[in-house]
């Protein structure tokens, strides 16, 4: 039997798949590919297709032993530009997933949600109040409201609520992908672009800690958990951190706030911890120097 994970080949699904492998389970990928790499899940039995498509779907969780839904639009600004097909992909996506599983006697199913879900509030618990301030952050909040009508069903399902994700494999061009954007503009020798004020703070969780996660709540009959590090860091102090760690001055291109930008972002860990027995494992800063590496070296010549 075989996990299967939509939105396998992802940033945080590349991650997870491998993370599954690494644990010793089988693994079955269900990916549209409009942004994940099917070379990230190379030796992986790979589906391509929409995780709207109810025939596809039902046919891919036949036999599986778990679900770990992370297939999902992601982006806020996007959201905001095209609130409708995010919450087709979203909303009706996860419908379609948790329906399936049912039907075919899957026994859990994981949820990818999101930090959004709180809107405004640091540090933000589990039990706290949902505010949603984006058609994403919306979407995810009804994603896991149909979450909880299938656990009331008895199917075990797990709402993972992710922070601000990042590490190896991020590209530049996603939303929230702030790190992989300075990292860009450091190795082009150009100024970091700091949205707003830069004062907002984030809480920024390392992909792998993300992917052990989501591993980790396989093995749990349910709730809903914060995937983050409790550690707030402010946007300009990031930037600073990975300057020093190229060796450069730190340069800042101003950039106008998003739509809905949050000030304050970071988890409250403890339920996790509790209940699920994960803490996350990567300091910032250690996760920031392997990602610059070489970066130094490249920025000086």
């Amino acid at each position: 039997m075989a996990v299967l994970v939509t939105g396998g080949a992802g940033f945080v699904g590349g991650a997870t798949v491998a993370a599954l492998q690494a644990a010793g389970r089988a693994v079955v990928v269900l990916d549209d590919l409009s942004t994940g790499r099917a070379e990230r899940v190379r030796g992986v039995p790979l589906l391509i297709g929409d995780v709207r498509d109810e025939g596809l779907v039902s046919r891919a969780v036949q036999g599986a032993e778990a679900v770990l839904h992370l297939a999902a639009r992601s982006s806020v600004p996007g959201s905001f530009t095209d609130p409708v097909g995010c919450h087709a992909v979203n909303d009706e996506g996860t419908a379609v997933v948790l329906e399936a599983a049912w039907q075919a006697g899957v026994p859990r199913v994981v949820l990818a949600s999101s930090s959004a879900v709180y809107g405004e509030g640091a540090p933000a618990a589990e039990q706290a109040p949902l505010d949603p301030r984006s058609p994403y952050a919306a979407s995810k909040a009804a994603m896991e409201a149909q979450g909880r009508v299938y656990a009331h069903r008895g199917l075990a399902v797990t709402a993972l609520r992710y922070f601000n994700v990042y590490g190896p494999g991020q590209t530049a061009g996603l939303d929230g992908a702030v790190i992989a954007r300075f990292l860009a503009a450091l190795g082009g020798g150009r100024a970091l672009p700091v949205e707003g004020s830069g004062r907002q703070t984030r809480d920024f969780v390392h992909v792998r800690d993300v992917a052990r996660a989501n591993v980790v709540a396989l093995a749990k009959g349910g709730g809903t958990f914060n995937v983050g590090t409790g550690v707030r860091t402010s946007i300009v102090a990031l930037a600073e951190q990975l300057s020093a760690l190229a060796g450069v001055t730190t340069r800042l291109e101003r950039c106008p706030g998003r739509e809905s930008e949050l000030v304050a972002s970071v988890a409250d860990t403890g339920l996790a911890t509790q209940e699920l027995g994960w803490t996350a494992e990567i300091a910032l800063a250690a996760g920031l120097e392997e990602l610059v590496g070489g970066l130094a070296s490249q920025v000086r010549a």
